[in-house]
């Protein structure tokens, strides 16, 4: 009883898969060049932030270095 029932689940079950639609071979070469030249357009178009990123924490230093310099100045 249970095998039947089992292969006929695993049959509809199957049945939902529906097929890979056609893939046009020259279509899907030039999205794929497409796809390679907005990559390099993206990377020569990219700013560096890692001279912007090193000077990130600059406030916070110079708001620590201010503070200790007014406790200095208070004698503690």
């Amino acid at each position: 009883m249970r095998a039947p029932l089992l292969l006929a689940c695993l049959l509809l079950g199957a049945c939902d898969l529906a097929p890979p639609p056609p893939t046009d071979p020259d279509t899907s070469a030039s999205a794929r060049e497409a796809a390679k030249h907005h990559e390099l357009q993206d990377a020569i178009h990219s700013v560096d932030k890692r001279e912007e990123a090193a000077h990130a924490n600059d406030p916070v230093k110079d708001a620590d270095k201010k503070r200790e310099e007014d406790l200095k100045a208070a004698g503690g």
